[in-house]
């Protein structure tokens, strides 16, 4: 009687079994209580280095000048507008800002008359030390993971971003925005342990409001410079109070999948647990974490990635990381280019920094909708082609026309617009093109190199004005077509499963087939079990 029964149970328990990081979330919830609170906290240190990105646009302002009172060199009446360099000959004791010192830092350090290039020098600074600080968060985030860059990363940037106006000389300073970028990686980390929490039909959703949160950081920029006319005191505004975000380190843990792909599987494990409790969900019993590398079991660790595996992990995927790296690039020309540009359009500052600000909400919500219901290829592709038409149509208008004004804000406005649809809609595709083993790393090199771009942005927005006004629009317009014509050698990632390896693929509807097929792109078969997916080629 005790043998049968024992039988019994046994045949009523499950065997064991293998899931997947996905599978996993799909039964303990791919975006619960616990995803959107994470989303919730995490917004803020993402969101927060928008203030050190496009704090420039009012902090680098040049403000017209006028003779000094009394003046025998100065004779001339009335206020002049910073392009009159009549200025330039004579005396600096002659002429004076019509702004005090404090109205930002071209008046504070006095960059004109031949200095104008330091300013341009301070906001590319910032971006370069953002792609120094992503490809070396990048590759702390993939070695000793997410959860450290994050918080220790925004902890620096706040403590140097209230510091460094008071320094008394224009090279600290610029130094410090060297430093300023180094550690404004928060949004790139935060993006991806978000990801890595949710369900893949889930992700465009998450990424896009982050960027919507973004939109609403930037209107809050400009009311605090409209209402602030002290660029120092912007500064500290625009950081200092933010410190209460540190305390996030108590609740956000660290990446299941990426322990889990580093041979922490039981710490994965837990964190899963975790998830469920607070998504007040089960967790599947008797069923174990599926090892995601295919050349090692999971209590084995991997071996630390670089950067240099994005070139050197098969054919297909180096391909992949040179067409992005052009792409992104210009994405982040034209990004932040059109964003200091807006200035130049005509009509009042404040003003249309709001607007260029508030249209990336819609931009974001067409976004959500378009890369699932067109694919993520198709969005990126067609957003980058209209932001690109919109910057030539407002090179072939009219500058100082009132007829024309108008319609050339409207048009600088709406190429924001698509630009901001791109940058959403290719952080999705890009990061979807990479294994979890090298999703940090690759994604934050691609970052760098939108900074690249960024930091040829001041070059291409204000240094070009000179030579002549409408320039710097049929420049990034050029570069906006050329680059959606090399996208077109991407492939769709929309129905993909998460990539955990470089030799793992998955998309879309068969039951469990086996196939041996070419995944790598390097003539290597491997044995692929696919479950409610179809292969495709990579």
């Amino acid at each position: 009687h005790y043998f049968i029964q024992s039988n019994l149970r046994s045949m009523d328990q499950k065997p064991p079994q293998e899931l997947s990081m996905d599978d996993f979330l799909k039964k303990i919830g791919e975006f619960g209580r616990f995803q959107k609170l994470l989303v919730g906290i995490l917004s803020i240190p993402a969101n927060i280095v928008a203030f050190p990105f496009l704090i420039i646009y009012f902090t680098n302002l040049e403000p017209g000048w006028k003779c000094v009172e009394g003046s025998r060199e100065c004779v001339m009446n009335g206020t002049f507008n910073s392009s009159d360099v009549r200025r330039c000959e004579m005396s600096r004791d002659e002429w004076q800002f019509t702004e005090p010192d404090s109205f930002s830092l071209v008046t504070q350090y006095s960059l004109v008359c031949g200095r104008e290039w330091l300013t341009h020098l301070s906001s590319s600074m910032f971006f370069l030390g953002v792609a120094a600080g992503t490809t070396t968060f990048g590759y702390v985030a993939d070695n000793y993971g997410r959860k450290f860059p994050i918080f220790g990363s925004v902890a620096v940037l706040i403590a140097v971003m209230s510091a460094a106006p008071f320094l008394p000389y224009i090279e600290p300073f610029i130094a410090c925005r060297f430093v300023m970028g180094f550690t404004a990686v928060t949004d790139t980390q935060s993006f991806v342990i978000v990801n890595e929490y949710v369900g893949s039909q889930h992700r465009p959703i998450i990424g896009n409001l982050l960027w919507v949160i973004w939109a609403v950081v930037e209107c809050t920029l400009a009311l605090k410079a409209y209402f602030v006319r002290d660029w120092k005191l912007l500064y500290v505004l625009c950081s200092a109070p933010y410190a209460v975000v540190l305390l996030g380190w108590w609740f956000v843990p660290e990446s299941a999948r990426w322990l889990s792909v580093n041979g922490r599987k039981e710490e994965a494990m837990e964190n899963l647990r975790k998830v469920a409790r607070f998504n007040k969900t089960e967790m599947p019993e008797n069923c174990f974490l599926k090892c995601p590398t295919k050349e090692a079991m999971c209590h084995e660790v991997a071996g630390r990635v670089t950067f240099l595996d994005l070139f050197t992990s098969g054919r297909t995927l180096a391909l992949r990381t040179i067409i992005q790296i052009l792409v992104w690039i210009s994405v982040g020309l034209l990004y932040y280019g059109i964003t200091i540009a807006m200035a130049d359009l005509g009509g009042d500052i404040y003003t249309n920094f709001v607007f260029s600000s508030l249209v990336e909400i819609p931009a974001y919500i067409i976004c959500m909708w378009g890369v699932n219901a067109l694919g993520r290829k198709a969005m990126t592709i067609s957003s980058m082609m209209l932001a690109s038409l919109g910057c030539i149509l407002v090179f072939l208008m009219p500058i100082h026309d009132p007829v024309w004004g108008p319609v050339r804000i409207t048009t600088g406005v709406l190429s924001k617009l698509f630009v901001c649809v791109n940058f959403s809609s290719i952080y999705t595709w890009s990061l979807e093109l990479y294994p979890t083993r090298l999703r940090a790393i690759g994604f934050g090199f691609l970052v760098v190199m939108s900074q690249i771009g960024g930091a040829g942005s001041p070059w291409v927005a204000k240094a070009l004005i000179p030579v002549s006004p409408p320039l710097p629009f049929i420049v990034m317009g050029s570069v906006g077509i050329l680059t959606a014509m090399l996208m077109f050698l991407l492939p769709e990632t929309k129905d993909w499963g998460t990539l955990e390896t470089v030799d793992n693929k998955s998309s879309k509807t068969t039951a469990g087939t086996t196939s041996n097929k070419d995944v790598t792109g390097d003539g290597v078969s491997a044995d692929v079990v696919i479950f409610n997916e179809n292969i495709e080629d990579v």
